[in-house]
């Protein structure tokens, strides 16, 4: 298991505190759902597939992930390939390029360059770019044990 841990404020928007761990044995089947008592149930993907890219192809994804909130209907279906788990953290938190250099520089050196594919499916049929965020955010604290503080 390979793990790392940041603790940083960026810009005074957010504050992170993260923890990473990667178990490449835990990464495949579904995404379940957290209900607390008193929050509400955190959105998460009803299917998802994560699994290591080794090959040299060329990063690909169905869904912007960039900080914008420009996107086009997926009817539901996330699908990005050999992206590096930096991308997807950062799209997840929808931080800007600067904000994204500054967790960079406390992050261990697999993360910005280990790959994943992420396939992923909710049964809401055209989520917004948000709830998109909202779901993989619940999937990296999922399948890479990540935890930020906001």
């Amino acid at each position: 298991m390979r793990t790392g841990t940041l603790k940083r404020t960026i810009r005074g928007r957010l504050l992170l505190a993260i923890s990473i761990a990667w178990m490449p044995g835990a990464i495949s089947g579904r995404a379940q759902t957290a209900v607390g008592t008193v929050a509400a149930p955190k959105m998460t993907f009803d299917v998802a597939s994560v699994r290591q890219n080794k090959s040299s192809d060329k990063p690909e994804s169905n869904f912007p992930l960039g900080p914008g909130n420009m996107y086009a209907q997926t009817g539901g279906v996330f699908s990005a390939s050999d992206q590096t788990l930096i991308t997807y953290i950062a799209f997840a938190y929808k931080l800007t390029i600067s904000q994204a250099e500054t967790v960079r520089q406390h992050l261990p050196e697999w993360v910005m360059w280990d790959r994943f594919d992420i396939e992923a499916r909710t049964e809401i049929p055209d989520p917004t770019k948000d709830q998109m965020r909202a779901m993989m955010q619940s999937l990296l604290a999922d399948r890479f044990r990540l935890k930020v503080h906001e």
